[in-house]
């Protein structure tokens, strides 16, 4: 996927990055209960879910300051 597809908002100082995701009606009923019986929020859920994945294939954290 390229950059370009990605929709990001404006960093906001003190604010997280949002970036909107759009799901199918199965796939967002998935992570609801994937992330319910973890007991975690949906959003905790799937950003946990997406650093998982960059770490495994080697994607290192930047830390912006």
């Amino acid at each position: 996927m390229s950059s370009e597809n990605i929709n990001t908002a404006a960093v906001i100082p003190g604010r997280p990055n949002i970036i909107n995701v759009r799901f199918s009606a199965a796939e967002k009923a998935a992570i609801v209960e994937a992330a319910n019986k973890q007991h975690l929020h949906i959003s905790t859920f799937i950003r946990q879910a997406a650093m998982k994945t960059a770490e495994r294939i080697g994607v290192e954290t930047v830390q912006l300051s």
